[in-house]
């Protein structure tokens, strides 16, 4: 029969030796291990969820003889993805025993295996504090809902739209009736004429004439932006920034930024990129204006699609002088595939 042994080198670590499961089950070096359920339980790769986590395999780890198991202590595990030290470390809910970065508070649910030991930027092998025995948590009840704040201060009026052009001048209208001659005056004697008549009344003006139809709006234009052909970075989802045929990828907001000439209101954004995302990764597009986002004018491209658009949104202003520039932000697990990027923003007066 086989025994599950405990072996204590020292107030640091807890050495346990458990008997591997058989193929096609079994334990894998450096991730953790649970126990099945059957009697006598055996070692195996621990599946993704919440607990039942024993400690991480170290030594004769597979599916034959005994796997040599660390349950606390200092020990190497593989992660899911990037780490932060001094961050808390549970059991990844995508990849089948493997650590993830739980995050800096202490975690609501799950179990807490122990703290990771240093910074990496992407998945891989990293130190932890291994706590000892299964720690699981569980929400507290809700504090009450705080007062609510004061309402902000009412922003700006926006800049006037354009004066449409003025139509064309009604036709005349139709003249005034003559006025009534004057007397005659009576007939002198022979002699020298007699004086002229008064001029009769001015007649009533006449009625105005209906005003002209409106001209037509000024023609819609776009501002137009891209990558220059360079790929947008999509593995460890970076934050990244292009303008006007910005040529390299750009973490700097700075460095892609694009002045406008004139003035307006933004109608539209439509967004594509080279290749499609990957399975379960997208792209989103976020227009800014100084290094702010604009309210609604953004857009998401997820797989297997390579374009996104949105219209319909209310009008955002903006003045000459001001710095416009895309924000991209990639997500999913692994990252989108790279891909270079353009976009159109639709601008009317």
């Amino acid at each position: 029969m086989a025994l599950l042994m405990l072996q204590v080198p020292d107030a640091l670590a807890q050495n346990l030796s458990i008997p591997n499961s058989p193929a096609p089950g079994g334990t894998v070096l450096n991730q953790l291990v649970a126990l099945t359920t059957t009697s006598p339980s055996t070692g195996i790769n621990a599946p993704a969820g919440s607990g039942g986590v024993v400690g991480i395999c170290r030594g004769n780890c597979g599916t034959l003889g005994v796997a040599q198991v660390l349950a606390s202590g200092i020990v190497p595990c593989a992660f899911d993805l990037g780490t932060t030290a001094g961050h808390y470390v549970e059991i990844s809910a995508h990849v089948t025993g493997k650590c993830t970065d739980a995050g800096s508070t202490y975690p609501a649910t799950g179990q807490v295996l122990g703290r990771v030991l240093s910074t990496n930027a992407r998945a891989g092998t990293y130190t932890v504090d291994l706590f000892p025995d299964e720690i699981k948590t569980s929400a507290g009840a809700t504090g009450p809902t705080g007062a609510t704040g004061a309402t902000g201060a009412t922003g700006p009026q926006g800049v006037p739209g354009a004066t449409g052009a003025i139509g064309p001048q009604g036709p005349a209208g139709p003249a005034g009736a003559q006025g009534p001659a004057g007397p005659s005056g009576p007939q002198g004697p022979a002699g020298p004429s007699g004086a002229n008549g008064a001029t009769g009344a001015t007649g009533a003006t006449g009625a105005t004439g209906p005003t002209g139809p409106t001209g037509p709006s000024g023609a819609a234009s776009f501002i137009l932006v891209s990558t220059g052909g360079a790929n947008l970075t999509g593995s460890g989802n970076p934050t990244q920034f292009f303008g006007v045929g910005t040529g390299t990828n750009l973490t700097t907001e700075a460095n892609a930024q694009q002045v406008v000439a004139g003035s307006g209101h933004f109608t539209s954004i439509y967004c594509a990129v080279s290749i499609a995302p990957g399975s379960g990764n997208g792209w989103t597009f976020q227009l800014r204006d100084a290094a702010t986002n604009v309210g609604g004018v953004n857009c998401t491209i997820n797989d297997p699609s390579q374009s996104c658009s949105a219209t319909g949104f209310s009008p955002v202003v903006f003045s000459a002088g001001d710095l416009l520039d895309i924000q991209v932000t990639p997500s999913g697990v692994l990252g989108p595939s790279a891909a270079a990027a353009s976009c159109s923003v639709g601008v009317a007066p």
